[in-house]
């Protein structure tokens, strides 16, 4: 059973190719895990449901066979489908291929076997004939069970695409000119230099809008791509396959949740009450769960990569404990299918900007442990980031009395200047650069 399995998973043993429906346009995660390749150490693809990690195991499979190494020294499987154990799998690959030298493993959603760690540790420890990359979709659970490979294991996040991503995979990268690329060059850490190239900007103005409103309708996942769908089919899509089986296949496999629907109206009430700080016990008298329950519902949804969450920005760690948090959805589209919004309005699409900047802000940082901060002091910034205010007015008119909580925030700290994320005004006005949401995303990626 387990041979048949690896003969067909693994079709490159017979053919040296991968599989011709594999995406050939590749996610920016996959030059990350391809500078993992020559690396001593065990690789690790942990994400969400259905963003990629397969495609780009796929891929790298593709470029080891382009690069002439040995088609029977490359094993894949899927633990989703394969109830093996990690040793059964390897004695049968063994029997079917007899390889010798180094070895190439991609295990694919690994936490669904039992101690994996423990036998990864293993053969870690004791056999450097082999290169083990792995992937899984509930970073709890691999959190939970890699101990024993401190020191020997390297996370690398897979998140939905970044818009700069959507733009070059959607066009396919025929639109990808110098002028795209001058502007994929500018940093957040440098955003003054954006000003440099002005005129090149605003050429692409039309093109950027464009791709920005099917971005944050349409979410960031990239199945999207492969296939025809209409609003309805994708939302109903997303809400079936990810949302309901993340909640009752990933999470309850992990924790003891006594109330999966509590669960759900959880997930539904962030949506609805995205960019607000959420006060634990008002949730709890709402949904009809204890105050520690919702506390660690939140983690859970958070561990799974369905919700962001945004914590208050001090120097003082009691306040930074105690102060509430905010929560953003993990995607636009995501957040629009819970909510059921297939046409975006100003006061809908002023929402899903910010969480697409909280989104960016956590891509941006490329680690598993990424963070996020709001600040407040009367008057609110929506995000810090590095020490640089941003605030996201999705308008064209903004009056300095409205950017209080940025000004006072500059003057109190040593930030250099502040970025308001707007609808299209795009000009700097002392210290504050005012950058159109379709430029200030197209910039922000890892």
């Amino acid at each position: 059973m387990i041979k048949d399995t690896l003969l067909k998973s693994n079709p490159w043993w017979s053919t040296s190719k991968i599989p011709d429906y594999i995406p050939k346009l590749r996610r920016d995660v996959f030059y990350l895990l391809n500078q993992e390749i020559p690396k001593d150490r065990i690789s690790a693809l942990v994400g969400p449901r259905r963003v990629g990690k397969t495609t780009i195991m796929y891929q790298i499979i593709s470029e080891l066979l382009q690069n002439r190494y040995n088609p029977k020294n490359i094993l894949y499987v899927s633990f989703d489908y394969s109830r093996g154990s990690i040793e059964e799998v390897i004695e049968s690959y063994q029997e079917l291929m007899n390889p010798s030298g180094k070895i190439y493993c991609f295990f694919d959603e690994i936490h669904y076997v039992s101690d994996w760690s423990l036998t990864l540790k293993n053969y870690y420890d004791f056999n450097n004939q082999f290169k083990l990359f792995i992937s899984g979709s509930s970073s709890t659970l691999l959190y939970s069970t890699t101990e024993s490979l401190v020191g020997r294991i390297f996370f690398i996040p897979v998140l939905p695409m970044t818009f700069n991503e959507f733009v070059r995979i959607k066009s396919q990268e025929k639109t990808i000119s110098k002028e795209l690329e001058l502007i994929r060059s500018i940093s957040i850490d440098k955003i003054e230099d954006i000003f440099n190239i002005e005129f090149t900007v605003l050429q692409l103005r039309n093109f950027l809008k464009h791709m920005l409103f099917e971005y944050i309708l349409w979410g960031g996942f990239p199945e999207y791509l492969k296939n025809e769908y209409t609003i309805e089919e994708w939302q109903n899509y997303l809400r079936q396959n990810f949302i309901i089986l993340t909640i009752f296949k990933d999470i309850l496999s992990v924790y003891s949740v006594r109330e999966p629907k509590a669960l759900e109206n959880l997930i539904l009430l962030i949506a609805d009450k995205q960019c607000l700080p959420l006060n634990y016990y008002s949730i709890s008298k709402i949904i009809g769960i204890n105050k520690e329950t919702v506390s660690n519902y939140f983690r859970y949804l958070e561990s799974a990569h369905l919700i962001i969450e945004a914590s208050y920005y001090a120097r003082n760690t009691t306040k930074k404990i105690t102060k509430e948090k905010k929560y953003y959805i993990a995607d636009t589209g995501l957040r629009n299918a819970l909510m059921g919004e297939s046409i975006l309005k100003d006061d809908i699409l002023s929402t899903d900007i910010e969480g697409a900047v909280a989104q960016h802000l956590i891509n941006l940082q490329a680690r598993m442990d990424a963070r996020l901060f709001y600040w407040k002091d009367k008057y609110e910034v929506d995000f810090i980031y590095n020490g640089i205010p941003i605030e996201v007015k999705f308008k064209d008119s903004i009056k300095l009395s409205e950017l209080k909580g940025l000004r006072k925030f500059l003057e109190q700290s040593e930030s250099k200047y502040g970025i308001v994320v707007t609808k299209d005004l795009f000009k700097v006005r002392a210290n504050i650069y005012f950058l159109p949401a379709w430029l200030f995303l197209f910039i922000v990626y890892p």
